[in-house]
């Protein structure tokens, strides 16, 4: 899987997981205050088959985000997306997306 991450305001504020929805618990993921600078991040992540969560967050109303999530297909390079979550359509300071990985 990758997340592709677009910070657009507040970056110390924003966050992410990914979270194992069988188990309940995280596996990966960054916590507020790991981003410094406004910017594009990629992120790679082994995931096995199963039930995903995934997580973005922000600590202030004031950090805006938005964040795709989705598969890398091996053969060809392409980033196929699952989900997209943006805070600029949003007052939530949590979004959420679920996926199954066959």
């Amino acid at each position: 899987g990758a997340v592709n991450l677009e910070i657009r305001s507040n970056p110390e504020d924003i966050g992410w997981r990914v979270v194992d929805d069988e188990a309940g618990r995280s596996i990966f993921g960054y916590s507020a205050g790991w981003y410094e600078e406004p910017g594009d991040f990629v992120q790679f992540i082994n995931l096995q088959t199963g039930v995903w969560e995934f997580q973005v967050f922000r600590d202030s109303v004031d950090a805006d985000a938005v964040v795709e999530i989705g598969i890398v297909n091996t053969a060809t390079g392409d980033f196929e997306v699952i989900d997209t979550l943006d805070f600029a359509t949003s007052s939530d300071n949590v979004l959420t997306t679920m996926f199954t990985l066959d």
